[in-house]
């Protein structure tokens, strides 16, 4: 059985190249980027005053350098907490990492719970209260400091607003709008998409580029996930890889399958490659080209960022293999004893990251992705 020509054409990506470059961590170049793109016309008209200032009260061309990339980084400091907060967001429910909490802004969580409130009868503060026969506020004095004092009331109050917040479908379209944005946001094959605008900039003013892969966590690593109050919706955890480079130095094609046939219980096949004829030359980097991201990481306020599923063997575990073992091992181990040997494999992981986040950077590295997209 053909596929339905009415459904579109399947589309494979792939991605690859050797390339000069640091790992990075999208959710904070992202807002420092935009928070960049903002603050420029103040910065440049700051850098133009200190060097070229006339006159005897042209002060600003004494300070030092430092002091000029102090003021730099204030200019942006505001508008990159206020911009990381989108962001974090989105990519909190990307990667279905979210909260149940997580779907719902201050003012309707307060909302929800004066409503839980006035339905157990229970005032908003003691102030409130008027005294009646079915008041359940604590006698004693006024207090502003708790919305109660009855540890009871309060936990009925919370059961109660997990209850509505599960039942409401706002959790869903909040939920899956912001994984939406997020892939709008890391879309690099979207020419007029947030992330061309923050590439654009990238590349002219750093001479650099970003390249961005999405991954899914393979259920033997979940274990190195904290997903403390976590309520899964996807229950597929996903991470987004970012990398600084040189730019230019990764290839991406797009194949539209459009002959893709199967019959009825056959599996639909898709094949995709990409070769690349390398410069040997191009595997050297320059003093100059160096410079270019320790420059970008300085003024960007960035640093070395890896996620667990990039380490790989970068870094040699110190587990043995029977450790390993254990860790994966939950049918024949009881809770404590197999959380026990998690606990060491995450201590073990923040070894091995550190390790590469502290070593020096940029790097040789091999960079290669691929996803194939079908729409039923």
């Amino acid at each position: 059985m053909c596929r339905a020509c009415t459904y579109p054409s399947p589309q494979a990506h792939t991605a690859g190249g050797v390339a000069w470059a640091v790992p990075v961590d999208i959710a904070r170049l992202g807002p420092h980027l935009e928070a960049y793109m903002e603050a420029k016309p103040a910065m440049d008209a700051l850098r133009l005053c200190h060097r070229f200032g006339t006159g005897q009260k042209a002060y600003i061309t004494k300070l030092p350098m430092e002091l000029i990339a102090m003021i730099e980084n204030e200019l942006q400091k505001a508008s990159r907490k206020s911009k990381a907060k989108c962001w974090k967001e989105d990519y909190l429910c990307f990667q279905d990492c979210c909260t149940l909490e997580d779907h719902f802004s201050d003012e309707e969580t307060e909302e929800l719970y004066d409503i839980c409130r006035s339905e157990l009868g229970l005032a908003r503060h003691r102030s409130e209260c008027d005294g009646g026969k079915t008041c359940k506020c604590k006698e004693g004095g006024d207090s502003l400091d708790s919305e109660y004092d009855d540890f009871s009331d309060d936990e009925a109050v919370g059961d109660m607003v997990v209850d509505m917040m599960i039942e409401s479908g706002t959790r869903y379209e909040v939920h899956f709008e912001r994984c939406r944005l997020w892939q709008k946001r890391t879309n690099k094959n979207c020419s007029s998409g947030p992330f061309e605008k923050v590439q654009q900039v990238l590349k002219s003013d750093f001479g650099l580029s970003a390249t961005t892969f999405h991954q899914r966590i393979k259920h033997p690593d979940t274990h190195l996930l904290q997903l403390d109050g976590h309520v899964s919706i996807d229950e597929s955890p996903k991470v987004t890889l970012c990398y600084m480079t040189l730019p230019d130095k990764i290839v991406t094609e797009v194949d539209e399958a459009e002959d893709l046939c199967a019959d009825s219980g056959e599996v639909i096949e898709g094949y995709n490659g990409i070769s690349t004829i390398i410069d040997p030359r191009s595997l050297k980097i320059t003093e100059s080209q160096r410079r270019r991201f320790g420059r970008a990481m300085k003024l960007l306020d960035l640093k070395p960022y890896f996620h667990f599923s990039q380490v790989r063997n970068n870094i040699p575990t110190r587990l043995s293999s029977e450790e390993i073992e254990k860790v994966l091992d939950s049918a024949n181990m009881c809770h404590q004893h197999q959380e026990e040997h998690r606990k060491r494999a995450r201590v073990d992981m923040k070894r091995r990251i550190k390790k590469l986040e502290q070593s020096k950077w940029p790097k040789l590295m091999s960079l290669v992705a691929s996803s194939f997209t079908m729409a039923l």
